[in-house]
């Protein structure tokens, strides 16, 4: 999914891109943590930090985390623009096609998610 998300990118299909890959960041946090619980807003926060702190990431990635893709939106004037922000594209509350830079943020983000290690299981 993330070639074709690319490969829209190319194609300058900017929705394409950012809510394909959007719609895919907390089901690959889950994986990589091996929780199997169920997924809501605050423990995917928490499942994410754990990935930051176990991949030794600064934690300026946790706070982009927190404020602009788990960002609380529950409205259109809540929209942060050029910014992928899960909770606004996957409740629509995006006021204006997502712009070249809010598909390349979400290709970005995807990328480094995919490369973080995963939690290791307990035996």
């Amino acid at each position: 999914m993330m070639k074709q998300a690319v490969d829209a990118y190319y194609r300058k299909e900017y929705a394409l891109t950012t809510i394909t890959l959007a719609s895919m960041w907390e089901g690959i946090i889950y994986k990589k943590n091996n929780d199997h619980s169920g997924k809501k807003g605050n423990k995917t926060k928490d499942n994410f930090r754990k990935l930051v702190d176990r991949n030794k990431c600064h934690a300026i990635a946790a706070d982009y985390f927190e404020k602009y893709i788990m960002y609380d939106c529950r409205s259109n004037e809540q929209v942060i623009d050029d910014v992928p922000g899960r909770n606004s594209m996957m409740h629509s509350f995006s006021k204006k096609y997502p712009s070249r830079k809010a598909a390349l943020n979400a290709i970005l983000f995807t990328n480094f998610l995919l490369h973080l290690k995963p939690l290791e299981t307990e035996v």
